[in-house]
């Protein structure tokens, strides 16, 4: 028995975990892992696959939404296997 898949690409508000990936910038299970912690809510398709809906996601990206805020990346001051000399 053969499947047919649905077709969803006439849902523009709905995304894949790889394209919330590229929105933000990580790989798709980090989207995952987000939506196991409440950050982004989710559903299944029929086919047993993740899907997110784009208006949380933008607001998620704006910062709008669960208390996320965006903070710039800062490298840490010290790295492994790096010894500080003070003279």
């Amino acid at each position: 028995m053969q499947r047919n898949p649905i077709d969803l690409s006439g849902y523009k508000d709905i995304l894949t975990p790889a394209e919330v990936g590229r929105i933000f910038r990580v790989d798709p299970k980090t989207v995952t892992r987000w939506a196991k912690a409440g950050k982004l809510t989710w559903f299944r398709t029929l086919g047993n696959q993740r899907r997110y809906y784009k208006s949380e996601v933008d607001t998620l990206l704006n910062g709008q939404d669960h208390g996320v805020t965006a903070q710039p990346f800062t490298w840490p001051k010290h790295s492994v296997g790096v010894e500080t000399v003070t003279p």
